[in-house]
């Protein structure tokens, strides 16, 4: 428990989306994790080994969705490209802390709503396009 509440202390101290719920719900699939290691390692393990077949020679990569760096091979990813751009609502300190600590300098984490409900909520009659950034990544090689 103390765990959790520092890594959402720290979290929300650091994120430039200070959202207390999403930074909340992050914490506990965090924590979730954790504790299910052990029984989550192999479809981890199978993710990681899927990215890791169709990995293009690009100079950039987008990993939409990508939380909490568990699922997706992201030592491979930092080592194959020149950029890697991460994608969601939050990103833990804990993992932008990790992330700095192996070196991955090459990794952005970039906080977005990738769903467009923000957009939405903001223009009920409009069409959000919440992925139209991706049009705007020069070198992009894939979307994972």
């Amino acid at each position: 428990m103390i765990l959790e509440a520092l890594n959402f202390a720290a979290s929300y101290a650091t994120t430039p989306r200070r959202a207390a719920g999403e930074i909340h719900s992050s914490v506990t699939l965090w924590s979730r994790a954790r504790r299910c290691a052990l029984h989550w390692a192999a479809h981890e393990e199978r993710c990681k080994a899927f990215v890791r077949d169709i990995l293009p020679q690009y100079r950039t990569v987008a990993v939409l969705g990508s939380g909490l760096l568990r699922d997706i091979p992201i030592e491979d990813l930092a080592k194959t490209f020149g950029s890697v751009r991460l994608y969601d609502l939050q990103h833990l300190a804990s993992v932008r802390a990790w992330a700095a600590l192996k070196g991955f300098g090459n990794l952005h984490f970039e906080n977005r709503d990738l769903s467009g409900y923000a957009a939405l909520r903001a223009d009920p009659g409009g069409i959000p396009r919440p992925l139209a950034f991706l049009d705007d990544i020069a070198d992009l090689g894939a979307n994972i």
